[in-house]
């Protein structure tokens, strides 16, 4: 368990800083940009602080310690993309949108559950 969990912990926190410091990485996909590509203050601002979610619960499995804090940081996790999937999946506009994203979250939180059962 804690050589995965980690690991993903450590890529997934990558992808997450990314998409603080640029929220178009995540609005691009979700089709939340403006006809001209740029992003909208308001749909970044909330891009920014999903972000910041993710990298702090991603950094957890990454940092505690090993037991069940771990397996706690880990379901954490894994429940907070599922929760994506479900939420986007539902209030998307763009149905390629909510099918990729759907894909996208919950294959992230079924790796997160599977890694539990990993070394």
């Amino acid at each position: 368990m804690p050589t995965a969990s980690r690991v993903l912990g450590a890529l997934t926190a990558g992808y997450s800083i990314a998409l603080a410091a640029q929220p178009k990485v995540l609005a691009k996909p979700l089709k939340l940009t403006r006809i001209d590509g740029s992003v909208d203050p308001t749909v970044a601002m909330l891009c920014r602080g999903l972000a910041v979610r993710d990298t702090a619960s991603r950094l957890a499995m990454l940092f505690v310690p090993e037991g069940t804090p771990l397996k706690t940081a880990t379901v954490i996790r894994a429940a907070s993309d599922i929760g994506d999937a479900v939420v986007f999946g539902i209030g998307l506009a763009d149905p390629g949108a909510r099918k990729k994203t759907i894909a996208f979250a919950s294959l992230v939180g079924v790796l997160c559950l599977l890694s539990l059962h990993t070394g």
